[in-house]
């Protein structure tokens, strides 16, 4: 597994929608990791698989609303830990 695999990887366990752009930027370079796809996947909620143009669309969409649900229940705060 690459850095930017493993880096994908991290990001998807600790879901934060702030992860969103940048996971989406990191799939530029075609063709992108499956780990990239996994970890929004896990963030989001939504299955694009490797379709770059449907997760910059649904993020366009999505982003100036409620923000991302986090997965595995994970908050964000100091109590989850």
């Amino acid at each position: 597994m690459t850095l930017r695999e493993s880096a994908a990887d991290g990001l998807g366990l600790f879901p934060r929608e702030i992860s969103v752009p940048a996971l989406i930027a990191a799939c530029a370079d075609r063709p992108a990791p499956e780990p990239i796809f996994d970890a929004l996947r896990r963030i989001t909620g939504q299955s694009f698989g490797p379709d770059l143009d449907a997760w910059r669309a649904w993020w366009r969409r999505t982003r100036k609303r409620a923000p991302v649900p986090a997965a595995h229940g994970y908050t964000g705060s100091r109590g989850d830990r």
